[in-house]
């Protein structure tokens, strides 16, 4: 029994003993240290800690790395040396290093002090960051530009963002005429892809859109093809009349490294519309249907669209197309809208008429539709007429004249039974849902035969009396 406890007390001394040993020879390999450990910055900042790192031990290699706690997971923690990163040390023992720890805080982190603890192998050290502003809630902007080979901007470059995480629908964006894009876009990572007719473009990027931020991307670089036009319609958008022309400028300019001839087309014209390009203007232009540019050449053309007559009003589209020889198109969605306008003709086939007594007049009215709008609806001639007298007019109304068509209304004029010989003026109006037109005419009422026999015996009685008279008082 005795002999138990003593080997028992031989072992647990021997195991004292071993651990006594190996803690005794181990030795801390770094030592690290900050002159300010604690800062206050704006949300979304980039902040610097110069680290300076103290080898202790005997020059094993350390690794760098930061744990972060609550409210930093989403920070970003970079260890530089001269300006690269650097994810490891080794210093012989004795020696210093300084390295720099960039910590790029989230620009929605709520106002607040956080911590976070830096690890230099073995050594570690407690930073506190105090947040005082903060961007939570609010948008971005992200600006890019786009420039060709020689760096030259290039406008109308059609720009996708596209969210990298959570399936949300793309953002296009069009860069402006010097290039430049500056867009306002919700906080996140977007997958940026360029394309412009006539270019090739380069690889996507990801950009990392911060709340309250501005992130710039650098220029980016498409390169021109052999055959490459850039086209600037006008406009996209016109007001048309049924019959008449329209035309749209376009401008034209090869920016590619060869000369070319570039085809014009359309696509989608409605039935009966015609669609033409010309050069030129007045008696010297001339309808093309293709045009030949030499490396930088520019040339302006117009496209002439002429709806069909009677076009129902409306909104029309249809597509521009100009072509490549390498197949290449420049399209532009051309919208159409078609406005007319009312009109009414009234002509008479007469405008003086003459009677010499209560004898009906009989004359013609001729109605034509003049407008582009539509039919002329519930058409209704009037006469407006001194007392006395009446007007039958055939037919009293039409339901409707189309554009361009014409109605014949055949009237008959009654003067009464007592008219007195003159002039009288009359007023046709004629009426319509869409429009109202007046003309005037006049009627001149003469003395019939009879009348002018009755007034001259009249005149040969009273004569002759006198004559009569005259000679009687002689003799006398």
């Amino acid at each position: 029994m005795i002999r138990r406890i003593f080997i028992i007390g031989l072992i647990l001394c021997i195991v004292v003993t071993g651990d006594g040993a190996a803690s005794t020879d181990y030795t801390k390999q770094y030592s690290i240290s900050t002159p300010f450990p604690g800062r206050s910055v704006e949300a979304g900042t980039i902040i610097s800690f110069p680290i300076v790192v103290e080898s202790t031990g005997t020059g094993e290699t350390g690794r760098l790395w930061v744990q972060p706690f609550a409210g930093t997971t989403d920070w970003d923690f970079t260890f530089r040396k001269d300006g690269s990163e650097v994810t490891q040390i080794t210093l012989p023992s004795g020696s210093k290093e300084t390295v720099t720890l960039e910590i790029e805080t989230d620009s929605e982190t709520p106002i607040g002090e956080y911590r976070v603890k830096v690890y230099v192998g073995d050594a570690t050290l407690w930073l506190t960051i105090r947040i005082d502003e903060t961007h939570k809630g609010e948008d971005g902007i992200l600006t890019l530009k786009t420039v060709d080979e020689i760096g030259k901007a290039v406008g109308g470059v059609l720009v996708e963002l596209k969210p990298v995480r959570g399936g949300g629908e793309s953002i296009l964006l069009t860069s402006a005429s010097d290039g430049t894009l500056r867009t306002v876009a919700s906080p996140g990572e977007y997958t940026v892809s360029i394309r412009k007719e006539g270019y090739y473009s380069p690889a996507a990027v990801t950009a990392k859109v911060r709340a309250g931020m501005t992130e710039t991307l650098s220029d980016r670089v498409l390169q021109t093809r052999d055959t490459a036009l850039t086209v600037a319609w006008e406009t996209r958008a016109v007001t048309v009349t049924p019959g008449s022309s329209t035309t749209i400028a376009l401008s034209l300019e090869n920016i590619g490294r060869a000369g070319a001839t570039f085809s014009l087309g359309t696509e989608g014209v409605p039935e009966g519309w015609s669609v033409r390009y010309r050069t030129g203007t007045g008696t010297t232009g001339q309808d093309i249907s293709s045009v030949y540019l030499g490396t930088g050449d520019k040339r302006d053309i117009q496209m002439v669209i002429t709806p069909k007559y009677r076009e129902e009003i409306g909104e029309y589209t249809l597509t521009s197309v100009i072509s490549t020889p390498g197949g290449d198109r420049y399209t532009a969605e051309i919208e159409a809208s078609v406005r007319g306008s009312h009109g009414m003709e009234v002509s008479l086939d007469q405008y003086i008429l003459e009677t010499t007594g209560s004898d009906p007049l009989t004359f013609r009215v001729t109605v034509r539709n003049s407008g582009t709008a539509g039919d002329l609806t519930a058409v209704t001639p009037k006469i407006s007429a001194p007392t006395g007298w009446n007007a039958e007019i055939l037919p009293e109304t039409v339901a409707g004249i189309a554009p361009g068509e014409r109605v014949v209304f055949d009237v008959s004029l009654i003067p009464p039974s007592n008219v007195v010989a003159s002039e009288y003026k009359f007023t046709m109006k004629v009426g319509s849902d869409q429009a109202v037109v007046e003309d005037n005419f006049r009627v001149a009422v003469k003395e019939g035969s009879f009348a002018a026999i009755l007034g001259v015996m009249l005149l040969l009685i009273v004569g002759g009396g006198i004559y009569l008279g005259f000679r009687r008082h002689q003799r006398r």
